[in-house]
């Protein structure tokens, strides 16, 4: 994961927010294990209850962890599909997450109410400490906007957008309800053409996306950064002075010319490839 931080002030959610999202990074090694092994006793307690994990699982391989690890081999997506199938057609108040893997083969994983808290949150830590400067620094406020330049649901990504601006208050450049109506080249270009206008507080993006966006904005002129759609007074304003800034300095327009984001998350197994092109 990618994290980029622009210094600014701001109240944020206060310190009980960074201590209750961010407070792990504050533990010694041993309470980290201790926590994670707790954690994980209570998903043992109740794997024996979920659908298809009795075929797999001997009941016995759930007393503890040195038993599970011990006994249970390592299993695939295969080894629950047709459970998982049969729960997805019966609904129920999960949360139904879409992905693709292998050769074009689809999977759905369910996920409870809880679990969508659980990596809500865990999003949003993320997010805080993308834009922290040192630990309690708490940027992030309600209302902040956001560029959600992420898959829409039922992919999982999607459904977190809208758990961060429900719970979070967190405000899309675009809704998240509005983005999912748009073909994903219409929703980008939407979506840096509102910031461009009203600019942006956090991005979030896969890292990729955002190494194409730069190479965009650095060989496009002031007509095609708009892509045929009109620009406020604003955008056109914000426009012209970044791109008289980077004319000064002697080189392309890039985005961090025209914004200057708490921060930027970037996911994806080839952001190592482009961190640095990011940062810059």
């Amino acid at each position: 994961m990618l994290w980029i931080n622009n210094r600014r002030s701001n109240a944020g959610f206060g310190s009980q927010f960074w201590k209750e999202h961010c407070g792990f990074l504050d533990y010694s090694g041993s309470k980290f294990f201790e926590t994670q092994e707790r954690l994980l006793k209570a998903q043992l307690e109740t794997l024996g209850n979920v659908p298809g994990v009795p075929e797999q699982i001997p009941s016995s391989s759930l007393d503890s962890i040195d038993k599970f690890r011990r006994d249970v081999r390592f299993t695939t997506y295969e080894d629950y599909s047709d459970a998982l199938s049969t729960l997805h057609m019966r609904g129920g108040s999960n949360t139904w997450a879409f992905t693709m893997y292998g050769a074009g083969r689809e999977k759905w994983v369910p996920f409870t109410p809880e679990a969508i808290d659980k990596l809500t949150r865990s999003t949003m830590a993320s997010i805080v400490l993308a834009a922290a400067d040192v630990p309690g620094d708490v940027r992030i406020n309600p209302g902040d906007r956001v560029v959600f330049n992420i898959p829409p649901r039922p992919y999982l990504a999607g459904h977190i957008a809208f758990e961060l601006q429900r719970k979070y208050g967190l405000v899309g450049a675009i809704s998240p309800a509005e983005a999912e109506a748009m073909e994903f080249r219409e929703r980008t270009r939407v979506e840096f053409m509102k910031a461009l206008e009203h600019g942006v507080d956090v991005l979030i993006s896969m890292t990729s996306v955002l190494s194409k966006i730069s190479d965009k904005f650095a060989n496009s002129t002031a007509s095609e950064s708009s892509e045929g759609g009109s620009r406020s007074m604003r955008a056109t304003g914000r426009y012209a002075l970044a791109a008289l800034k980077a004319r000064m300095s002697g080189r392309k327009l890039i985005p961090a010319d025209l914004w200057k984001p708490k921060a930027v998350v970037g996911w994806g197994l080839d952001t190592r490839f482009f961190s640095d092109e990011i940062k810059s």
